[in-house]
């Protein structure tokens, strides 16, 4: 499984490098993922790339999992007065957290700037 924390720590280190001789690069330049269905910035967070750019990752059952746990947090939004549907909506965001780290990177990711 590829760690995406891995991946953005080189590819910033790459282009730190890079910048030295090209120094406009650094300045009026940024960094994404993408792919033929869309792009996000590399320092979006996981949840916020699933949430913007879905086949980001590859379809499988976590994906699946978490598209209903997502559905779930958002009709539950706004019920946090009761301390019973606070903390059953903790329960759910940490298995939403937990379905994100095993989510696996669609093959055609490209980081590009």
């Amino acid at each position: 499984m590829i760690d995406l924390e891995k991946i953005i720590t080189w590819i910033k280190k790459e282009i730190s490098e890079i910048s030295k001789d090209f120094p406009k690069i650094k300045k009026e330049s940024y960094l994404v993922f993408s792919s033929p269905y869309g792009q996000c910035k590399i320092t979006s967070s996981r949840e916020e790339i699933y949430k913007e750019f879905p086949k980001f990752f590859m379809t499988d059952e976590n994906h699946s999992s978490l598209k209903k746990i997502f559905k779930e947090l958002k009709d539950m939004k706004g019920d946090d007065s009761d301390p019973t549907s606070k903390t059953k909506n903790e329960k759910i965001q940490k298995s939403a957290n937990d379905l994100l780290l095993k989510l696996i990177i669609a093959n055609d990711i490209q980081i590009e700037f």
